[in-house]
């Protein structure tokens, strides 16, 4: 007898993320979507944890 699961496809996320090279740590989001707007949300979470106090060296990428 063969058994078929029902489930709900929702597709894959994007993983995006942030190296800050001077405290070596990094910083993450996921988003539905890739492209200008989910990056520059990441760009405005790692510079409103003070990640970038001087000129530090940021590594993005998707």
């Amino acid at each position: 007898m063969r058994v078929e699961y029902g489930y709900k496809r929702n597709g894959t996320r994007a993983c995006l993320a942030a190296w800050d090279v001077r405290r070596t740590k990094v910083h993450g989001a996921t988003e539905r979507k890739t492209g200008i707007a989910p990056f520059e949300r990441l760009v405005e979470k790692v510079v409103s944890r003070g990640a970038m106090p001087f000129r530090v060296p940021l590594v993005f990428g998707s």
